[in-house]
């Protein structure tokens, strides 16, 4: 799940995993997971969601294909998607 501040969002059962280059992830993966964050963190506002429906597509068919490709390179590991940024407020700005 993504998260202000958060450069690279895996979680685990103790909190946010330590933000070095993961065990086991191709940096081609990690590079696009921290992509993903930063499309987050540059877009997204809690006061008023996405600025568009692109950019809450985006993030969620990202995410999607993010999860996928996790699970294909760490399959000993359990992943989940949690997309709790759902709210789009069109505006222009952004």
């Amino acid at each position: 799940m993504n998260e202000y501040t958060v450069a690279l969002p895996l979680w685990n059962d103790h909190g946010l995993a330590p933000d070095d280059e993961p065990s086991g992830l191709s940096p081609e993966l990690t590079a696009r997971i921290r992509a993903w964050a930063t499309h987050f963190g540059k877009h997204f506002t809690v006061e008023q969601g996405w600025p568009s429906q692109a950019h809450a597509d985006f993030n969620a068919t990202e995410g999607a294909t993010l999860l996928d490709q996790l699970r294909r390179e760490r399959p000993d590991l359990e992943f989940t998607l949690d997309l709790w940024e759902t709210t789009v407020t069109e505006r222009t700005h952004d």
